[in-house]
């Protein structure tokens, strides 16, 4: 039992670092400033696009909570899947996109601290095409957001 509540907190911290760090990228760079020159995604669009999976996950979650399965419909691929996602907040603001984020981690964290020790045992489906521990879900969502968070400071750095 101890060894679960040292990997929830360990979970927490992870989240917690990347979110802290995301925000502080976010501080430095113009919401507009282009980030992919391809697709046209502006950072405010690949913070939504850290929403989105955000949103998956936590749907993820909230069903393993209840004993349930959620799985994203209609998956195909995670380039279709973001393309035809990200309209979703694409005229929102980054101040909206920012609290949204913020509720968002603040549910999965308290979903993450409440789940009984016998969820963290065994794999899970994921809310994309694979399965995997819970613990390895949450390290999929950290690295997934400092890998967009780098690519906005990268954005930011190449602007100045």
């Amino acid at each position: 039992m101890a060894h679960i509540e040292a990997e929830k907190a360990r979970l927490v911290f992870e989240l917690d670092s990347a979110r802290r760090r995301t925000l502080d990228i976010l501080k430095t760079v113009d919401e507009n400033q282009i980030v992919h020159p391809d697709s046209g995604w502006r950072v405010k669009d690949l913070a939504a696009h850290i929403l989105i999976w955000e949103e998956d996950a936590l749907a993820a979650l909230r069903a393993r909570q209840n004993g349930a399965v959620y799985r994203i419909s209609d998956f195909g691929s995670f380039e279709s899947y973001n393309d035809r996602t990200i309209g979703r907040y694409r005229d929102m603001p980054l101040d909206e996109i920012k609290a949204a984020l913020h509720t968002a981690r603040e549910e999965m964290k308290a979903i993450l601290l409440a789940l009984p020790p016998e969820h963290f045992a065994g794999l899970m489906p994921y809310p994309w095409p694979w399965m995997g521990s819970l613990s390895n879900m949450i390290e999929v969502m950290v690295r997934h957001e400092r890998s967009h968070a780098d690519e906005i400071r990268r954005s930011g750095e190449l602007d100045k």
